[in-house]
């Protein structure tokens, strides 16, 4: 089961596939580490507390930087993914346009109406 993201970021590409999967994981594990910290830290002490916060911050922050940059490196190492994406929507596009529109039921029922009856 693919996450919602790994469909936007992957571009069919196998090993880009695995980075983001990668990625995922490792969040998944930083927020399981996070919830773990946050249980050994009691309520009552401030200071701890507000220590627990910046350094959850600041590991979050060094994630999101980390998995930024290996996504921009990847994406420089194949920059015609993108331009084949691009082209493939196109594509896509050009084949939809080329059919004739779909007649529906009501008028495929009364002749004449939306369609040329080729007689």
């Amino acid at each position: 089961m693919e996450h919602p993201k790994e469909t936007n970021l992957g571009s069919g590409n196998p090993e880009e596939g695995r980075v983001v999967r990668r990625q995922h994981r490792e969040k998944k594990e930083l927020q399981a580490r996070i919830q773990a910290m946050k249980n050994s830290v009691p309520r009552s002490d401030k200071k701890k507390r507000k220590q627990l916060h910046l350094d959850v911050a600041r590991l979050e922050a060094e994630m999101e930087q980390k998995h930024k940059q290996e996504l921009e490196k990847f994406q420089e190492n194949l920059p015609d993914s993108s331009n084949l994406d691009s082209i493939t929507e196109d594509l896509a596009k050009m084949n939809l346009e080329n059919q004739p529109p779909e007649i529906s039921r009501a008028q495929k029922r009364v002749p004449g109406k939306g369609r040329n009856m080729g007689w």
